[in-house]
């Protein structure tokens, strides 16, 4: 492997993800990751190919997380990137947040914009990805959603939203009203046929509540609780 392109005076950080996505293609060849220099500045998408050495970059990404950089995927049995380009908040939640993912084709070259989230602790598997609604104040989190998108854009399933998830929820009364902040995230099993969702909440710790269901949302379950979560 060839990585003599990482000199002492290479100043940019490199990550591609601990929890999301597919940074390995299946050629066992090339890598994805996000580059930048500072989490406050811009990131590049890009791939390195581990036998010459060569750093490819795709694209130019606006919202990059530490732990998961711009959400980047290998998708289409990899013939496709898709990652999140922008993520923008403007300053309350009587507006919305800007959200933009790029569907990038390896064949062609050609990029495709559309307007979604990818939800930070994500999987992705096949030709779908989960996507959440921006965060918003509390008396506005019942409606707040979580969706199976698929890579291109062009289909999105709406599984459930926060109303939903606490009727099925034994504790979910006690949340319910109580202006906590909540978040939303989920995952697509590695066989396609469930998605685990789950609701994190503060009282007095973090607190995951997780829940199962199938990928156009019917049979959905509340499988347990997890406290102290970070």
């Amino acid at each position: 492997m060839n990585l003599s392109f990482l000199t002492p005076e290479d100043s940019y950080h490199r990550i591609h993800t601990y929890f999301t996505g597919s940074p390995y293609h299946l050629d066992n060849r090339r890598v994805l990751y996000t580059r930048f220099k500072t989490l406050q500045g811009k990131g590049h998408v890009c791939v390195l190919d581990t036998v010459t050495g060569e750093e490819s970059v795709i694209g130019e990404a606006e919202d990059v997380w530490y732990h998961s950089g711009s959400r980047a995927w290998f998708a289409q049995s990899g013939n496709a990137i898709i990652y999140q380009n922008r993520f923008c908040w403007h300053g309350g939640p009587s507006e919305d947040p800007q959200y933009d993912v790029v569907y990038h084709d390896l064949r062609t070259g050609e990029q495709a914009h559309y307007p979604a989230s990818i939800c930070n602790y994500s999987s992705n598997v096949g030709d779908r990805f989960i996507e959440i609604d921006g965060e918003c104040a509390p008396e506005e989190q019942a409606d707040m959603g979580i969706y199976l998108r698929s890579n291109d854009g062009a289909q999105r399933t709406r599984l459930a939203n926060v109303e939903q998830l606490l009727e099925f929820n034994p504790h979910g009364k006690s949340i319910q009203g109580s202006k906590l902040k909540l978040r939303l995230g989920g995952a697509i099993r590695p066989d396609g046929k469930k998605v685990m969702l789950f609701l994190v909440s503060r009282i007095g710790v973090l607190v995951r509540d997780y829940y199962l269901c199938n990928p156009d949302g019917s049979g959905l379950e509340f499988l347990g609780r997890l406290g102290t979560h970070l």
